[in-house]
């Protein structure tokens, strides 16, 4: 009898011993996932008062030297990391809507408006295609 409560008690021993490292693994576990996600993403939300042409984009585009180019509402701008920058467009469609921007070869960005007409930007000026 007494061997068999020796027995009963290392069971029970065991068995709390086995919860504990559970318990313990579970704890660092839970720990570790806090501490993976206490990690924020960062967001910001630009709009037309920080420089761009319109709220709503259509489309953007990464150039061959990493600018990122925004077709807006309101026209095309440029973004170097800090701020938006607009060509210059004397044309009459200045701030009309514009899509589907593009590079090519020579590193003209070359956009569509909604009259179905061509342009492109050459040294931070805006052109139209010659065959519109």
């Amino acid at each position: 009898m007494v061997g068999d409560f020796k027995i009963d008690i290392l069971d029970k021993f065991y068995n709390v011993l086995l919860h504990s490292q559970r318990i313990l693994v579970i704890c660092l576990l839970v720990s570790w996932i806090q501490l993976v996600s206490g990690q924020e993403k960062v967001w910001r939300e630009y709009g037309i008062n920080d420089g761009l042409p319109g709220n709503s984009i259509y489309d953007m585009l990464q150039d061959s030297r990493g600018f990122m180019w925004f077709v807006t509402d309101r026209g095309i701008c440029r973004f170097n990391g800090y701020e938006f920058e607009s060509p210059v467009d004397t044309s009459a469609l200045a701030g009309a809507e514009t899509f589907l921007p593009t590079e090519d070869a020579q590193g003209r960005i070359w956009f569509a408006r909604l009259d179905n007409s061509i342009w492109f930007i050459e040294r931070d000026t805006v052109r139209a295609w010659p065959h519109n």
